[in-house]
């Protein structure tokens, strides 16, 4: 009997110990991602802050926004009636409505940000949310945390707000040379946005601030989504241009060159798959722009003033355009950061290459090779962008020797030149022998 007693102790103590075991294995895993953040010390306080991602296609101008969030009262030492939340502060400015507080951050087009897959990001922290708090009583305080929706949604631009919110907690103790201090803050996501899609749990909320590194921030994060359509209903809205020009005496201003032309939407910001509008153009005798009907096109319908247009899935397969001198694809109504890739394909005798303006502004040139097709590929920018591709035709000499190959003619007239003379040498040579 007293053996059975001891083998039963013996595995319930086994039991326990591995169960402590896996206790302490887990804790330290739970512990790292949901502890609160605490104070160095009674004179460095624990800090928090918000931090705001703002999001767009690359290339898109940072846009003057300014975005606010409000701090509601939840529960003073988790007792929420009306005189208990009398006793916590107001967080940043009180709203006009006197029910919550806010606090705000400010984009301009200094904040360049940084780019990657298409995707621009520029961030901002808030000021230190408790640094200016005046605590009247030691406790535990708790706000809801969320962002003022902004939203919208018009033909030129979107804005998406963040619908994320946070339960943001302050545990205030009293400073042993009077007065109270933040002891430990603790922030956990109560909705999610794109910022924290999948997370649960606490988050590290302590600021960081230094805008050059990359996670050096509050993860209380917000994300907004800006993205802005560059053009509009009409060729007089035109932001992309793609142009023609051949030169070289014997040039065929008449020939058609062909390119394949890809416009793919946004890589963020644009859920649905657009369709985007183009015209071909040339100048008329008066130096007016018109919109030709080409017999190398067929249109995918027409405007309201019965113009020919060609239409332009988003990602959608290369699509053929043929364009002669002085011709050029108008482009009415990219988004930003909509990603064009044009190929000129190879045309025998012809040097291609192309100059990039922005608003008029030359960006670069870049040249080709000789019977060699050149490509183009860019997230398109804020402003007017245009592509000319420049064929340079081939000198022809009237002999029908190419100026190309007269190097090597005179090497082979060089070798001609000096064989005869050989040969004549030989000869005489030859005959004074004999003569001899």
């Amino acid at each position: 009997m007293t053996r059975k007693r001891k083998s039963i102790l013996a595995i319930i103590t086994s039991l326990a110990l591995a169960a402590i075991m896996c206790l302490t294995m887990a804790f330290p895993a739970f512990a790292s991602t949901n502890k609160p953040v605490y104070a160095v010390d009674e004179d460095h306080p624990a800090q928090a802050a918000i931090t705001k991602m703002f999001k767009m296609p690359e290339n898109t101008i940072t846009p003057d926004k300014t975005f606010t969030f409000k701090f509601e009262k939840l529960s003073y030492n988790n007792l929420n009636s009306e005189q208990d939340l009398e006793f916590m502060p107001v967080i940043g400015e009180e709203d006009k409505s006197g029910d919550f507080g806010t606090m705000s951050v400010s984009f301009t087009a200094a904040n360049k940000g940084t780019s990657e897959n298409g995707i621009k990001t520029v961030w901002l922290e808030t000021d230190s949310i408790f640094a200016d708090i005046d605590w009247e009583h030691a406790g535990v305080y708790s706000y809801r945390v969320s962002e003022i929706d902004d939203s919208y949604a018009r033909f030129d631009e979107t804005l998406d707000c963040s619908q994320a919110s946070y339960i943001l907690t302050a545990y205030v103790k009293e400073h042993s040379e009077g007065g109270y201090y933040v002891y430990a803050i603790a922030a956990e996501i109560e909705v999610n946005d794109a910022s924290n899609e999948g997370e649960t749990g606490k988050v590290n909320p302590t600021p960081g601030g230094d805008a050059q590194i990359d996670g050096d921030y509050s993860k209380m994060i917000f994300t907004n989504i800006f993205v802005k359509n560059n053009g509009g209903t009409t060729l007089d809205d035109t932001v992309a241009k793609i142009s023609k020009t051949v030169t070289g005496d014997y040039a065929n201003k008449d020939q058609y060159f062909e390119f394949e032309i890809v416009m793919t939407k946004p890589n963020i910001g644009v859920d649905t798959e657009p369709v985007y509008t183009a015209y071909i153009c040339e100048l008329d005798e008066l130096g007016n722009v018109v919109i030709v009907t080409s017999e190398k096109h067929t249109p995918d319908g027409q405007d309201g003033d019965n113009n020919d247009i060609l239409l332009f899935p988003s990602g959608d397969a290369p699509r053929s355009v043929f364009l002669k001198h002085g011709q050029w694809i108008a482009f009415i109504d990219l988004h930003v950061g909509t990603h064009g890739n044009v190929t000129e394909l190879a045309a025998q005798n012809y040097t291609p290459s192309y100059n990039l303006t922005l608003d008029g502004t030359p960006i670069l040139n870049v040249p080709g090779d000789e019977n060699e097709p050149l490509g183009f590929s860019r997230y398109l920018s804020d402003g007017i962008v245009a592509v000319s591709f420049i064929n340079e035709h081939q000198a022809i000499n009237p002999t029908g020797i190419t100026v190309d190959n007269l190097p090597y003619i005179a090497l082979i007239g060089l070798a001609l030149v000096a064989l005869v003379g050989y040969l004549t040498v030989k000869t005489r040579k030859t005959r004074a022998a004999m003569s001899k």
